[in-house]
């Protein structure tokens, strides 16, 4: 009941509890899509991803980045592009986040909604989602400890993804800063 109540009054299910502030400068993100605040200290590397069931937008780290997707010419002449996470290691206090657009919610569960999702309930500029948290994701960086994860629904059968891997030890800090950057999302109206 207290989550229900949280969300009708647009505060985020978190404990029932604002988030807790951004403890330095922030930059934006916006696209076409949607926009967020995030620590001016994170870099930003676009996800050139495009496939039929999704868009990648950006990710987001406290440590350097190379790019996500390589694309190189192979011996019979065909192009080939792989893709992985734009950091191989996160190191101490290490983030990584990565915001997606995906164009179907089949594998939310039956009949497409979020009622089947794991976590909790979240409202999102309006819209509704998901938050989890788990520990060792294997989509992770290889030593993530955390993984957050938000799914929002949008448009139809469309939903964002927001997913942030976190080493820690401070893992508190860590959530709070990307808990903060979804409070300030704002998704594109259809």
């Amino acid at each position: 009941m207290l989550v229900a109540i949280a969300i009708g009054v647009g505060v985020n299910a978190w404990s029932g509890q604002k988030p807790v502030p951004f403890n330095n400068k922030l930059t934006s993100f916006d696209s076409r899509f949607l926009g967020f605040k995030y620590p001016a200290s994170w870099a930003d590397e676009p996800d050139s991803m495009v496939g039929s069931f999704a868009d990648g937008l950006v990710f987001l780290s406290n440590r350097e980045m190379h790019a996500p997707c390589l694309t190189r010419q192979l011996a019979n002449g065909d192009i080939e592009t792989t893709c992985s996470n734009p950091v191989s290691r996160l190191g101490y206090d290490g983030v990584l986040v990565h915001w997606m657009l995906l164009f179907s919610m089949t594998n939310i569960g039956p009949g497409g909604t979020l009622a089947h999702w794991p976590g909790l309930p979240i409202l999102v500029d309006g819209h509704a989602g998901r938050e989890s948290v788990v520990s060792k994701h294997p989509g992770c960086v290889r030593d993530t400890r955390q993984e957050l994860s938000v799914s929002i629904v949008w448009i139809g059968n469309s939903y964002f993804e927001m997913t942030a891997c976190l080493s820690g030890p401070n893992l508190g800090r860590e959530r709070s800063e990307v808990r903060a950057m979804i409070a300030t999302t704002k998704i594109l109206r259809s």
